[in-house]
């Protein structure tokens, strides 16, 4: 019920953010430059449609968790003044941060006292790269939408209620970005913006923390392994980018997808990032009953294919430049 009530609110209401966004000058501007491919002015009302699902699936469900839904509106507004008149990197950290603090106050009465400080670099950490790493996939339409999506309703199956959070945010969340990938895919009509991302990211973060508490070392894996794709192309990133000594905080058009989309297209390219993370959310849901063995197998495996994957990537990103 949440997904379904968080999918027809989204669906539902985002029409209307983006004729407001576009009324009010909320859009992404063609430039010119290779990094913005769209055409025309695009509303940046993603985030606020997702908000709302989020907000009302959740609230369908039972008790809502109220600093979690918090550290959303936290990351609605502080990612729609990003979109609006841009902030600088500091600001954008040290408001995650903040964000990731408010998600901590929320798990942190249903930890032990001892774990309390591990914990809070675990959120923080989590919520910088969450966030970031939805932002990054954020490069062709319903690329991040549909990855976030899937792994919010992934993990949804693991997050443990005595770890102080319930399913019924991440199927709300999973319910509320797929009816926002409605008006992102094929054609873009309105876009996620730093305010979905942040959003998305943030939820995220609380899930996978819900799952590594509930779980321990083998929550690590299971939430790594759910959120693969969105670790993968912002490690991918951040390597490549310190390779070419370039800035680690420019947008560019080397990311995974695109390096992939030269070849098969954007679409195409989409729609395999979708079932690649469908795969990984299904592995991430059998990892919680599995033995030992097959989590630590799974997690070099893990590893060894994304850094596989990485090094492709990036030879096939030098075939391309001596073409």
């Amino acid at each position: 019920m949440p997904f379904v009530i968080g999918f027809l609110t989204a669906a539902v209401l985002t029409p209307g953010f983006s004729i407001v966004a576009r009324r009010t000058g909320l859009v992404d501007r063609p430039d010119g430059t290779e990094l913005k491919i769209h055409e025309d002015p695009i509303p940046l009302a993603g985030g606020f449609g997702i908000v709302v699902g989020i907000v009302v699936g959740t609230w369908i469900a039972g008790p809502a968790p109220i600093l979690v839904l918090a550290a959303c509106l936290l990351g609605l507004v502080v990612g729609t003044v990003d979109d609006a008149v841009g902030l600088p990197v500091w600001a954008r950290i040290l408001a995650l941060t903040v964000a990731g603090g408010v998600l901590l106050s929320h798990l942190s009465s249903s930890l032990p006292d001892e774990t309390l400080p591990g914990m809070a670099a675990v959120v923080v950490v989590l919520t910088l790269a969450c966030a970031n790493g939805v932002n990054l996939l954020d490069g062709q339409n319903g690329l991040a939408g549909g990855v976030a999506a899937i792994a919010c309703l992934g993990l949804s199956f693991s997050v443990g209620a005595e770890a102080g959070l319930s399913p019924a945010i991440g199927a709300a969340a999973a319910g509320a970005t797929a009816g926002f990938v409605v008006w992102n895919w094929p054609k873009a009509r309105t876009f996620l913006g730093d305010a979905g991302a942040y959003v998305l990211g943030i939820v995220l973060a609380a899930q996978c923390a819900s799952v590594i508490a509930t779980y321990g070392a083998r929550g690590l894996v299971l939430a790594g392994v759910c959120v693969g794709l969105l670790l993968f192309d912002l490690v991918f990133t951040v390597v490549r980018r310190a390779l070419v000594k370039g800035s680690l905080v420019t947008g560019d058009r080397g990311h995974s997808y695109d390096l992939i989309a030269l070849r098969l297209g954007r679409d195409l390219t989409t729609v395999i990032y979708w079932a690649t993370g469908a795969g990984l959310a299904l592995l991430s849901v059998w990892l919680r009953g599995a033995g030992v063995t097959s989590v630590v197998i799974t997690t070099f495996l893990s590893i060894a294919a994304g850094i596989g994957a990485g090094v492709a990537l990036w030879r096939r990103r030098d075939d391309d430049r001596s073409d």
